[in-house]
């Protein structure tokens, strides 16, 4: 089955929902000067954690097909 949707998926599992994947940035939300931590890095740190998440829920959850991007 593939899911795009995040809201069905959480509908469908409710006791076991899908972790929600990052809001991503626009490149026109960095200030560009130079932060440290930008927040592309909180953006990667979050990505990475949700993949995390996403593999592990995929794991219990075979039949459904995460977008893990």
């Amino acid at each position: 089955m593939q899911a795009g949707n995040h809201d069905l998926l959480v509908a469908q599992f409710p006791d076991d929902p899908p972790p929600a994947p990052p809001h991503e940035p626009a490149l026109e939300e960095c200030c560009g000067s130079g932060c440290d931590p930008c927040i592309f890095d909180f953006y990667a740190a979050d990505l990475s954690t949700y993949r995390a998440a996403a593999i592990a829920w995929q794991q219990r959850h075979p039949d459904v097909k995460l977008d893990i991007r």
